[in-house]
């Protein structure tokens, strides 16, 4: 397997775990600002999304070949 095929295969490794967590992310806040309401009105749900955007915005990164996660490499 060429080290091309290996950086590849650690992208999409690298995106499909990034992935997962932006998914849990958004559904953790969901789940507690129907849990706590009163606790997320202020900040909450931006700042779970804020984290989100943060992981896809990695991803993309990722798939461009701009970034490889320390825990791939």
């Amino acid at each position: 397997m060429s080290r091309e095929e290996v950086i590849n295969i650690q992208s999409v490794a690298a995106l499909e775990m990034e992935l997962e967590l932006i998914q849990k992310a958004i559904a953790g806040c969901d789940e507690d600002i129907e849990k706590f309401p009163e606790d997320f009105r202020a900040y909450g749900r931006k700042s779970a999304y804020e984290h989100a955007k943060e992981r896809l915005e990695r991803c993309l990164k990722v798939a461009k070949g701009e970034y490889v996660p320390h825990h791939i490499s």
